[in-house]
């Protein structure tokens, strides 16, 4: 899981389109043009997608600059990085505000294998390793890599490769030879427990417990079977209880009119 809390500042490279959702409520889609300033390489541009509640055509002109404030998922398919944008406000930059991303991230995933504690040019000590997370898309996982710094002067013993980590901290979104980085500047470093990814855990569970329900239903028409039987068996004793005694009665009237005759 990858998600920043940002403010986005680019140029309206896709017209508003309004629609209607399931609920009837109105909703906003475009896209804005980023331009990422390049670490080596020249500069390139990030397409993002956006959406936003309610009617917001008017605020969103192609050509024109915006700066929107929300929060962006990123989505790897084929090999490139998608920019999804969930918009809550929108509005137009400062003319000295120049293209961007920035605001912080929070992520969920598993240490890559190197784990290196280094020293800048001023002597400072910081940890840097990557770690990924996995997206599943149809039948295929898509792992999206992010590049963690953080300064502290010694490692926890629980990270190490292949270790799952909560990370919090500041987003860094860079180009290095035409291709887009993710990075983290952590503020915040945590353990994190992940659950397993079982399917078929899960259609067994389900398996199990429809057979208990089953099972539940067999003994419940089981317990009323015997109910009818025992009642069967207590209507039919009745029965000949009753048949016998109407047969005595049958039996005294007949051989009252021969008493009487004597």
């Amino acid at each position: 899981m990858i998600k920043c809390n940002v403010s986005v500042c680019g140029t309206v490279s896709k017209a508003a389109v309004v629609r209607n959702g399931k609920d009837g409520m109105p909703f906003t889609t475009y896209s804005i043009d980023v331009v990422v300033p390049a670490k080596s390489g020249i500069n390139k541009t990030v397409m993002v997608s956006c959406i936003m509640d309610g009617d917001c055509a008017e605020a969103i002109v192609v050509g024109n600059r915006i700066d929107v404030k929300g929060v962006l998922t990123f989505k790897k398919k084929d090999g490139n990085l998608y920019f999804n944008l969930k918009g809550i406000e929108v509005s137009q930059p400062a003319a000295e505000n120049k293209d961007g991303i920035v605001g912080d991230m929070e992520f969920k995933g598993k240490v890559g294998k190197d784990i290196d504690m280094k020293n800048d040019k001023k002597g400072k000590t910081f940890l840097m390793f990557s770690a990924f997370s996995a997206e599943k898309i149809g039948e295929e996982f898509a792992f999206t890599w992010v590049r963690f710094v953080r300064f502290v002067e010694e490692k926890e013993e629980w990270l190490q490769p292949k270790a799952t980590i909560e990370a919090k901290g500041e987003l860094e979104i860079s180009v290095y030879n035409d291709r887009l980085n993710l990075g983290c500047k952590v503020s915040d470093l945590n353990q994190w427990e992940k659950k397993p990814y079982e399917p078929n855990g899960i259609l067994q569970q389900e398996s199990t417990e429809q057979g208990r329900r089953q099972e539940c239903r067999g003994q419940s028409l089981g317990h009323l079977r015997q109910h009818d039987d025992r009642e069967n068996r207590v209507v039919g004793k009745q029965g000949r209880l009753e048949k016998t005694v109407v047969h005595r009665r049958h039996t005294e009237l007949a051989k009252e009119p021969v008493r009487q005759g004597i």
